[in-house]
């Protein structure tokens, strides 16, 4: 006599797989959250070889803090919603779009060239300024910065480090702009 037993796991599955999509997606965005998203874009850089090129991308809203504080919380959630899908709809599948947190937005970007990346950049701040639908009018716009992999490194932190620094030279030209890292020797 054979005698056996099994038991379906597939809700213990299904329910594995819903926790770790709450572990890395931001719940407000649908985006990965910063967790879920740095940790896909360490693994990419990791793996890294000499002939893929990319880019890490810092967006971050102008005056994100003024909006909230005139219209309230529910109207920058709403903001930060149509400026999560307009962010989306600006890359492909296979970059990894994250929301760090507040009003800050980090993309990796694969398999782009400088002459895109500035192509791509400039759609990036003429979407984000095109969202309406706001009350009192109120305008959208965002400060973009950039840096190049591997030409100005793979490190995450390092990478991380100059995109920032490149969005805050954005916002030092003016804001609704976007700036590409480069070293200033």
């Amino acid at each position: 006599h054979i005698i056996g037993s099994f038991t379906d796991i597939s809700l213990q599955k299904q329910q594995a797989n819903q926790l770790e999509r709450r572990a890395t997606t931001d719940e407000l965005t649908g985006l990965y959250n910063r967790p879920g998203g740095v940790a896909l874009m360490e693994d990419y850089l990791n793996g890294i070889t000499d002939k893929d090129i990319a880019a890490l991308i810092m967006i971050d809203l102008d005056n994100f803090k003024k909006a909230n504080d005139t219209y309230g919380h529910i109207f920058g959630d709403v903001l930060l919603k149509k400026v999560a899908n307009a962010i989306r709809k600006c890359f492909r599948e296979q970059d990894i779009i994250c929301r760090m947190g507040g009003d800050e937005f980090l993309i990796l970007c694969k398999g782009i060239s400088v002459k895109d990346m500035e192509l791509k950049a400039g759609d990036i701040v003429s979407k984000i300024s095109e969202l309406e639908g706001f009350e009192n009018d109120f305008a959208v716009s965002c400060s973009v910065g950039y840096v190049m992999i591997p030409e100005e490194g793979v490190e995450f932190e390092e990478l991380y480090h100059k995109a920032d620094t490149a969005m805050f030279i954005a916002k030092e030209k003016g804001k609704n702009t976007f700036s590409k890292y480069t070293k200033t020797e």
